[in-house]
């Protein structure tokens, strides 16, 4: 290679340019719109989001413990439940809620007691005014008159649905669908401020699902990163003796992976050749996504350049001479890494005209990934960067040589 910088900053542009897309990558849990459009699922999921508030059916459920677990229906605690759901109510992003103190009319706490005591412990005789002849607080006026045997069996229901010993449960609807960020937030946002004094909150539902779901994913996947680096670096470092070619090839490994993820965003988050793959962009890629392609193109990726490196270093044993030994050695393996990736790439392209999104999405990013990691990165980029260091692919302290083990 006889002009290896012009062919060095060519090809880390080309990458970066496949790779530029993952700055402003979205992810999510899709529901049923990654399935096809013809699926049964898929149609009746369409049904909910069009005829339904779909909201309603996957509210964020908020369960409240009272301390000592008191009654929920006595004065004390429907005065704190009550106030507490105004304030949920008052929450960004909140549509409605739905309890036994968040009723129509219900505007102080002595409403709700006075209505609940109704409901349960109906008064004797009629009219408005049987309740105050009995020594039991009128009913709000919204409510005179109406709680007949329907409405008492509805606000029953409510009761048994929504009530248990010690505890209450508040379905709070939010303005967005349930997998949405902004409907995770919310949930989670709810379950952080806490519940009302001398209780305790616990937050169930769809929302909060994903969210715990995708914030323990991705808590603990750049720690994994990092060990699969540091190891990947640590048998590198025995196998080819090298202080630099294990951080090298860890550092055009990860290029090639985000030239993956950047295709990927590029087409299934942005909306891109919606035309050419059947599918229609929900504008985020699906969580597990970048952690499975970091595990199957870091792997693929590795795996060429220990092949690739191994021949070079056999002909550094052979005649210490570097620019030979690097056209050597690509010139043993260049067919053999250009014929596997081939297969890698066709099995991915047939991936990417199935009919699930997650599917197609694995297809395309390992497809790119591995295309450009075998003729960009392998052909072009590693003899680059191994010309201009010369000599010093193969550097290693004297100290550290003499500590390592000989590994053949």
């Amino acid at each position: 290679m006889r002009h290896p910088w012009p062919v060095l900053v060519a090809t880390v542009a080309v990458l970066l340019a496949f790779a530029w897309p993952v700055l402003h990558i979205r992810t999510e849990i899709p529901g049923a719109n990654a399935l096809p459009d013809d699926s049964e699922a898929r149609r009746g999921y369409t049904i909910l989001q069009t005829r339904f508030d779909a909201a309603a059916l996957s509210p964020v459920q908020v369960v409240v413990g009272l301390e000592g677990g008191g009654d929920p229906f006595s004065p004390a605690a429907l005065e704190r439940l009550w106030a507490y759901g105004r304030a949920l109510e008052r929450r960004p992003g909140v549509a409605r809620v739905v309890s036994i103190v968040n009723l129509p009319g219900i505007d102080s706490p002595q409403a709700a007691a006075a209505f609940w005591q109704a409901v349960r412990r109906p008064p004797q005789g009629g009219g408005p005014g049987a309740a105050a002849a009995a020594g039991q607080p009128p009913l709000p006026g919204l409510l005179q008159g109406l709680l007949g045997v329907q409405q008492r069996e509805a606000a029953l229901r409510l009761a048994r649905e929504t009530t248990g010993p010690g505890t209450v449960l508040f379905r709070v609807v939010p303005e967005d669908r349930p997998t949405s960020p902004a409907a995770q937030r919310l949930a989670r946002d709810i379950l952080d401020a806490g519940g009302p004094p001398g209780t305790r909150v616990w937050v169930a539902g769809v929302s909060i699902t994903i969210h715990d779901f995708v914030h323990e994913l991705y808590d603990r996947f750049p720690g994994i990163i990092a060990l699969v680096l540091c190891l990947t670096a640590v048998v590198l470092l025995l196998f080819l003796r090298s202080a630099l070619l294990p951080l090298k090839a860890v550092v055009v490994n990860g290029l090639s992976l985000l030239a993956g993820y950047g295709a990927m965003v590029w087409v299934f988050q942005d909306g891109h050749l919606e035309w050419l793959f059947g599918f229609t962009a929900t504008g985020a890629v699906d969580a597990e996504l970048p952690v499975i392609l970091f595990c199957t193109v870091f792997g693929v990726s590795m795996d060429y350049e220990v092949f690739l490196l191994s021949r070079m270093r056999e002909e550094w044993l052979r005649g210490g001479d570097n620019t030979r030994a690097v056209a050597r050695g690509l010139a043993r393996t260049g067919r053999i890494v250009t014929s596997a990736a081939l297969m890698i790439v066709v099995v991915g392209m047939a991936f990417a005209f199935t009919s699930i999104i997650i599917t197609k999405a694995i297809g395309v990013g390992l497809a790119v990934a591995v295309a450009l990691d075998a003729t960009v990165v392998r052909v072009l980029l590693v003899p680059a960067v191994m010309r201009l260091l010369g000599r010093w692919n193969w550097w290693l302290p004297g100290w550290l040589g003499r500590r390592l083990p000989e590994v053949e």
